[in-house]
């Protein structure tokens, strides 16, 4: 089950996550780091509520938001027919 809020929410639960875990924001994201590799959001926001004593809210919240951070800056697209792939960044 994904949550989904609106941008603005997203960023109000991300900012009160250092109120209410006692943890700041770099704090974290080492955190998440050092964990283990997940390839699902899901998986991780489990792993922080189960790990972390994150409520779920906070725990998928936080999840979509690092995700976001290593998704990559670049995209390849596959080739048109007889054509080479480009990038996009």
């Amino acid at each position: 089950m994904s949550l989904n809020h609106s941008p603005e929410t997203h960023s109000k639960l991300i900012a009160r996550i250092p109120q209410v875990t006692g943890r700041d924001i770099p704090e974290w994201f080492t955190t998440i780091e050092n964990g283990p590799s997940f390839t699902r959001c899901e998986e991780r926001s489990t792993w922080l509520a189960e790990e972390h004593n994150l409520s779920h809210g906070y725990a998928a919240t936080w999840s979509a938001s690092t995700s976001a951070r290593a998704a990559p800056a670049t995209t390849e697209h596959a080739p048109p027919p007889g054509g080479r792939a480009r990038r996009t960044s």
